[in-house]
């Protein structure tokens, strides 16, 4: 990798400190975009993934703020309400290497969201954790924690007595809807 490159005078490194090449990176934040990429006609990209907190979004409420047009920090060409998405950055960047936070597995950036949402070394908390238990261990210890979890036991409890008198009644008036309908029916002769 050779020395810095200069754009609009604003010096940018070859690459950030997990090696993600300099024309995958915002031109806002200067770091690795995640989701949703967009592009000014230049093609300089910018975070746009959906939500107020994205680098375009931000861009243009303080832009709307000062009452001016957002221009890209790149080349100050004026960033349009159409941005095109550039699939061509999400999909590099999806396919990047990456590693679970939790386990340190080896995957992409594309799959390791997916992997550290069922990853058996994240951290969880009991299922009755509202109840007031206040177990907190790893998702692969879950279970079994649940399985004899008090707390969790006196919720379900709770709720089958809650229950069980509703479904009585429901049975109550299924038997006193099929006594009327005999009834009626019993006045004709089949």
């Amino acid at each position: 990798m050779s020395g810095p490159s200069t754009t609009s005078g604003r010096v940018r490194a070859r690459s950030n400190d997990d090696g993600v090449p300099a024309h995958l990176l915002c031109s806002v934040c200067l770091d690795t975009p995640c989701g949703r990429v967009e592009q000014c006609s230049n093609g300089h990209i910018l975070c746009a993934e959906a939500g107020d907190g994205s680098c375009v979004s931000t861009m243009r409420a303080h832009a709307r703020g000062q009452g001016t047009v957002p221009s890209c920090p790149e080349c100050r060409v004026r960033l349009s309400d159409n941005l095109q998405r550039c699939l061509s950055a999400e999909q590099s960047i999806a396919a990047l290497p990456a590693a679970c936070r939790h386990c340190a597995e080896a995957s992409t950036r594309g799959e390791v969201s997916g992997h550290e949402a069922e990853c058996p070394r994240a951290p969880a908390r009991c299922a009755a954790g509202p109840d007031g238990c206040p177990w907190e261990g790893l998702l692969g210890e879950r279970e079994a924690h649940e399985a004899a979890c008090m707390r969790g036991r006196a919720a379900t409890r709770d709720t089958t007595e809650r229950v069980a008198p509703l479904r009585l009644s429901e049975q109550a008036d299924e038997f006193q809807i099929s006594i009327n309908i005999s009834s009626v029916f019993s006045c004709f002769q089949i």
